[in-house]
């Protein structure tokens, strides 16, 4: 990430523990953080730019991610997978 300047997002995202063998022992980004949790799942915060990146990153991991914060990111998210769905729809 860091491709996109001017657009700084700080995320926090759950990965589920078959995700997790996907995302754990790789750098993000410059400003990141891994905390492993019980389930083999791992939560990772990083702080990074590129909304729209970060965004069509989480949507390739389809139900094995989960956004946790910022709220207003969950939102965008949302909108992003209502109108993709919509689009389907059709």
């Amino acid at each position: 990430f860091d491709l996109t300047l001017g657009d700084p997002v700080s995320i926090t995202i759950k990965f589920s523990p078959e995700a997790a063998r996907r995302v754990r022992g790789r750098r993000w980004c410059r400003k990141q953080e891994i905390t492993e949790l019980e389930d083999k799942s791992l939560i990772l915060q990083m702080e990074t730019s590129g909304k729209q990146d970060i965004l069509r990153w989480v949507l390739s991991f389809a139900e094995e991610a989960e956004i946790l914060d910022p709220p207003e990111l969950i939102d965008d998210f949302l909108h992003l997978l209502t109108s993709t769905f919509e689009q389907y729809k059709k």
